[in-house]
């Protein structure tokens, strides 16, 4: 070992490659004379100022401002699970608390049908039917889904709905099994190396990495333009991370 490697505890065909630490060296600081200035330090966009960009409905109107902030000062750990989900797509800036709500159900009703789907195509043959689930993951430790807040009854009426239409949209969806056999052979090399020093993937049979698992292939299964590529495990990683949540990836595209 050089110092600059070492073996992976998760794998001995690959390596983990380390970068020795910086020299200390002493560096002028900028001044601001000639071309290059200083900049000045912004502080992380806090709960409070986050809360202030919503109106009385929960729109952000002002999308620009909210960009710039996050741009300059980057966001406090805290509200960072709030603020991914408007930066990358999830809620749009202008939808208020009782739209989000409605299409997290949307969200939700879609995923599972659409994961449902090529589970079930897989079963129909039985050189593919084993690979509905991963070997290194119990069936006994499979998650099982619910959303994350309390349905009053009207939105349990749209829960039904939703069911119902995730249903059919995801019954017309085509599915190539040999293509997606092939993915997921590549997938389940990923998914036991994504992040197991962090405690949200760490340890035995961890239900997120069936999670994560499962967001993959659902991906890779109906975006055949894209599928999937090694690596893509740890940006999905590190969305569930943050966003604590297992339908961070918008497949309605």
């Amino acid at each position: 070992m050089d110092g600059f490697s070492r073996c992976s505890s998760q794998d001995p065909e690959f390596e983990v490659i380390d970068f020795p630490p910086r020299p200390n060296t002493d560096i002028a600081p900028i001044t601001g004379q000639g071309p290059c200035t200083s900049r000045r330090k912004f502080k992380p966009l806090s709960k409070r100022d986050f809360d202030k960009l919503f109106d009385e409905d929960g729109r952000i109107n002002d999308e620009h401002l909210f960009r710039k902030l996050v741009f300059e000062g980057g966001i406090d750990p805290s509200i960072r699970n709030d603020a991914w989900k408007f930066l990358f797509g999830f809620y749009p800036f202008n939808s208020t608390f009782r739209e989000r709500e409605v299409l997290l159900i949307d969200y939700h009703s879609r995923y599972h049908a659409l994961k449902s789907r090529w589970k079930e195509e897989l079963s129909k043959d039985t050189d593919t039917a084993t690979l509905t689930r991963a070997t290194y993951l119990s069936k006994e430790n499979e998650p099982k889904e619910v959303l994350t807040f309390d349905l009053t009854s009207e939105l349990q009426m749209q829960k039904v709905a939703a069911d119902i239409q995730a249903k059919v949209y995801a019954g017309r969806q085509s599915v190539d099994t040999q293509r997606l056999k092939k993915a997921i052979r590549i997938i389940d090399k990923d998914v036991p190396r994504t992040d197991r020093q962090l405690p949200f993937f760490g340890g035995e049979d961890n239900p997120n990495l069936y999670r994560l698992r499962d967001i993959l292939i659902t991906y890779s299964a109906f975006h055949f333009d894209v599928g999937y590529a090694q690596g893509m495990n740890d940006v999905v990683g590190r969305f569930m991370v943050v966003l604590q949540s297992h339908f961070v990836v918008d497949l309605t595209g």
